[in-house]
């Protein structure tokens, strides 16, 4: 029985042709005991303990012959401890670890096109005297932007912020106005909204296919909008109240207006506060991507953002719940 067993998975001694191996004979009921050097210990987990029952030998070592060593050892340090003589029923190998992906940053440029759906709750207010009453309404607008982003991407993770520009257009709920001067009668129309828009999200991406020159991944996170710009459209159409001929009709600011009746908030450029031109929104997304190299894809991802906050924004305290369609490259740094 002098041949060793066959090594598993695990394995059970370091083969080296420069180790001298002599092994215990267990025949007939006499053991003899020889020594084997061996140049240094295998490190790490407990392995299966060696009986003589079982492999029909055993292994001796020296004090002199064998270092022990913890799982963390250092085969250049000093720091090694002496065992007695003893029999030596398990041998250990190295632990493994998993290494850590590393981190990727890549930065996206995009172009965004919106559906907007501006839900305005209803108002009253008074204008000449008039107590004037509007129900709660909901109308569509138009957008389009763009902006660029950063990931930081570690395995299937993502975190992924930036700043995006976009820009809105809608027709409020409000009445047209009529009212008569001395020489005219006016139509007041409060015709639309524009809005520039910076929105700063913070958004978590995993991607569920991570492997091929296809991948697919969903977000979810916060945005905050932040209106840079707000421009308030109104037409005024004047009708004489005589056939005669009459004066040039009054300018802007010299007859009766909703504007002095309502509050116009001013966009932050513009000197407007930050509580009357900021809101938060939800955003979920789902994306696919397609890889052109190693550092470059380009990607598709349609996003919607649910308007979070309590109070509306604008003049009519409006809330904008938007679907929006990211068409865009990615570069990576490495």
């Amino acid at each position: 029985n002098g041949e060793l067993p066959p090594t598993s998975d695990s394995g059970y001694f370091a083969e080296n042709e420069n180790t001298n191996r002599t092994f215990s004979s267990l025949a007939n009921g006499q053991t003899t005991t020889e020594k084997q050097s061996l140049p240094f210990p295998l490190p790490g987990r407990a392995m299966e303990q060696l009986t003589a029952n079982s492999l029909n030998r055993e292994l001796s070592v020296n004090t002199n012959e064998f270092i022990a060593v913890d799982e963390d050892f250092d085969l250049l340090g000093n720091d090694f401890e002496s065992v007695e003589s003893q029999t030596i029923s398990a041998l250990i190998l190295p632990k493994t670890k998993k290494l850590q992906a590393p981190l990727e940053v890549r930065f996206s440029l995009l172009s965004t096109v919106d559906y907007n759906i501006v839900a305005t709750p209803s108002d009253r207010f008074e204008f000449q005297g008039t107590q004037i009453k509007t129900d709660e309404d909901t109308t569509a607008a138009s957008g389009y932007g763009g902006g660029i982003l950063v990931d930081f991407k570690r395995n299937r993770w993502a975190f992924q912020t930036g700043g995006i520009y976009s820009f809105k257009r809608y027709i409020p709920n409000t009445p047209v106005l009529l009212f008569q001067t001395v020489d005219y009668y006016v139509k007041e129309d409060f015709h639309g909204i524009q809005q520039d828009i910076l929105q700063i999200p913070l958004t978590l991406n995993y991607y569920f296919k991570n492997t091929g020159n296809w991948r697919m991944y969903g977000g979810l996170g916060i945005a905050g909008h932040f209106i840079t710009s707000s421009v308030y459209e109104f037409r005024y159409t004047y009708t004489p109240t005589f056939n005669l001929a009459a004066p040039n009709p009054p300018s802007e600011g010299e007859t009766p207006s909703l504007k002095e009746e309502k509050d116009f908030p001013e966009g932050l450029f513009d000197g407007g506060s930050l509580s009357d031109n900021f809101y938060l929104t939800a955003n979920l997304g789902l994306g696919i991507e397609r890889y052109l190299s190693g550092r470059t894809s380009i990607f598709l991802q349609p996003n919607y953002q649910h308007y979070l906050m309590e109070k509306g924004i604008g003049t009519n305290k409006d809330k904008i719940y938007s679907f929006s369609l990211f068409l865009g490259a990615r570069v990576g740094l490495k």
